[in-house]
């Protein structure tokens, strides 16, 4: 939950503490090694050389989380694309990684509605990330 762009700190906590040592590790290495989350892994041990997409694998049991931790906190559920567009931003937060864009979490990328389907597009904010938001 973001309210002026600031995470409320009980629920980065909880998310941080559900994450724990072992899922806050593995999402530091990935920052680290890719400089960012939304990337596809090779060679995962356990997965063969099956390729390993963290935004739809790792990033789908953090967005279940948020979803959770907003029913227990008594707040609505947000539309999916938020969850989509913001849980790289709680698990950065969860690193102590601030972000620059409340909008868009500095992917660069939003979603508006278009001929009845969400479309990808540039971030309203901050253009696509050209620091022109």
């Amino acid at each position: 939950m973001r309210a002026n762009g600031e995470w409320n700190q009980g629920f980065i906590s909880d998310l941080a503490t559900w994450l724990g040592p072992d899922g806050l590790k593995f999402f530091r290495d990935v920052l680290d090694k890719y400089g960012g989350l939304n990337v596809v892994l090779k060679g995962v041990p356990g997965d063969g050389n099956i390729p390993h997409p963290v935004h739809m694998r790792e990033g789908m049991k953090v967005r279940n989380k948020m979803r959770d931790l907003h029913t227990a906190m008594g707040h609505p559920h947000e539309h999916a694309h938020w969850y989509d567009n913001h849980w790289q931003a709680a698990v950065k937060a969860c690193l102590g990684i601030p972000t620059a864009c409340i909008d868009c979490d500095d992917t660069g990328k939003g979603y508006q509605l278009l001929s009845g389907r969400y479309e990808e597009v540039p971030c309203r904010s901050c253009k696509g990330g050209s620091g022109d938001g």
